[in-house]
């Protein structure tokens, strides 16, 4: 299911126009891209080493560098060509959004990645970087990493570096973690039913209020962390809408699907707007009914 994932991700931007940008690639050189990617893969142990990452990017510009071994660089000599691309007129701008996995850093299955990205004429990557309160890189400060020992996010930091592509990180802004919410720091939002996200949309669907100071707080010191990793080109801002929708009515069929109530929501609505501040619409914003 690597290879798999990639093409139901795939989506285009159209936009400024990118010198040196592959077009989709035959499948003679996609095919030569696979081989000379397993048979480099071949030459390495398991699991994956720090110095054999390292030996990925050596360039043996230096005398007390070896240089790469013959394997790896046909293998960087195809993926130039791939990049170079065939026949076809370039994309000015084609995205791929990613979600990674462990296995991705482990088995270098990132090379795949990059590789099928590189053959669908793909010129950046949105990587997954923080999703259900948790990120893709470590020594994080703010949140839990999702793979504890394995900085999944510089490795594709890497690889992108060294292929020329782009890659933003991928942020679920306001939608963390239930753990986060059931802490009690991170105040959940409710729809204009008063249904929680888990109540409407099930287990594992938890968003936070970006009314809330603390919450407000965290995003920005998230969004700091990660521009100070020096692994991305951008921050792309995702989930920052409520899709609370109850699976049992219509999507969209009524607006208070997607409004997201809490505390501080309230109490900034009767601050700012306070002959709004009645029983009645107190009691429609915590329930959904009207007298």
């Amino acid at each position: 299911m690597q290879g798999m994932r990639l093409p139901l991700t795939c989506l285009l931007l159209s936009s400024l126009a990118l010198p040196g940008l592959a077009a989709p690639t035959s499948p003679p050189t996609a095919k030569r891209l696979d081989e000379a990617r397993e048979a480099y893969l071949a030459t390495l142990p398991r699991p994956i080493s720090a110095r054999d990452w390292d030996a990925r990017y050596r360039t043996g510009g230096w005398f007390w560098e070896p240089a790469p071994s013959p394997q790896v660089a046909h293998y960087d000599a195809v993926i130039k060509d791939v990049a170079r691309g065939e026949g076809e007129a370039p994309f000015k701008r084609r995205g791929l959004w990613v979600r990674p996995y462990s296995s991705d850093a482990i088995d270098l299955r990132v090379l795949e990645v990059m590789d099928r990205a590189q053959t669908m004429g793909v010129t950046e990557i949105y990587l997954e970087t923080f999703y259900h309160g948790r990120v893709s890189y470590v020594g994080s400060k703010l949140f839990p990493a999702r793979w504890p020992k394995l900085n999944v996010a510089r490795v594709y930091a890497r690889e992108a570096r060294h292929r020329g592509l782009k890659l933003y990180a991928w942020v679920h802004t306001l939608r963390w973690g239930e753990d986060q919410v059931a802490s009690g720091w991170a105040e959940g939002v409710l729809n204009g039913f008063g249904d929680a996200p888990q109540q409407a949309e099930g287990v594992g669907s938890a968003f936070v209020s970006p009314s809330s100071p603390a919450v407000r707080k965290r995003v920005v010191g998230l969004v700091d962390e990660i521009a100070g990793l020096g692994y991305f080109d951008g921050i792309w801002l995702d989930y920052m809408r409520y899709p609370l929708a109850a699976r049992s009515r219509p999507t969209g069929a009524d607006p208070r699907d997607f409004w997201g109530y809490s505390p501080s929501s309230r109490a900034a609505l009767q601050t700012h707007a306070p002959a709004l501040d009645t029983p009645a619409f107190r009691a429609f914003l915590a329930d959904g009914t009207t007298p």
